[in-house]
């Protein structure tokens, strides 16, 4: 009964990997090409763990390739974190936050943070994240001491 059942199972995901050769609708089509161009660049990129090449998607025009590029640098060193937290600050992708708070950062990076999430509202959200995940006690402090503020975000 468990062979057949595990046959069962193998059948259903060979015959569901041949049915993705199905057609798409024509918004999905024009997304699904823009992956397919820039997947195979991003793929080598993060194979070989190269963050300035890894970067460079971070640009893209693919929300869908820009979120992998940051996942992918979650994972990968950055030769400067200093540069790379300018070019989080600057993105417009939440993802890019996520990917920040992968990275160990000093002390004077997290205070740098704080000053940075109470002077811009709209960004308050992403380092929140970093702080949560890589803050010390004084950004427990900070939050703290600030949560009034910081509760007044706009959505």
């Amino acid at each position: 009964m468990n062979k057949l059942f595990l046959w069962g199972f193998a059948f259903f995901f060979i015959i569901s990997g041949c049915a993705k050769d199905r057609p798409s609708s024509s918004v999905n089509s024009i997304e699904d090409a823009s992956i397919v161009e820039g997947y195979p660049k991003l793929y080598d990129a993060v194979l070989n763990r190269d963050a300035r090449q890894i970067l460079t998607f971070t640009s893209d025009s693919s929300l869908a390739i820009r979120q992998q590029a940051w996942r992918a640098l979650a994972q990968t060193p950055v030769d400067s974190l200093s540069a790379f937290i300018e070019k989080v600050k600057q993105s417009r992708d939440a993802m890019a936050w996520f990917s920040l708070s992968m990275h160990k950062l000093t002390s004077a990076e997290l205070r740098n943070l704080e000053n940075y999430g109470l002077a811009h509202p709209d960004k308050r959200a992403g380092v929140s994240l970093v702080l949560g995940q890589q803050g010390d006690k004084e950004s427990l402090s900070f939050l703290l001491n600030h949560i009034d503020s910081l509760e007044k975000v706009d959505d």
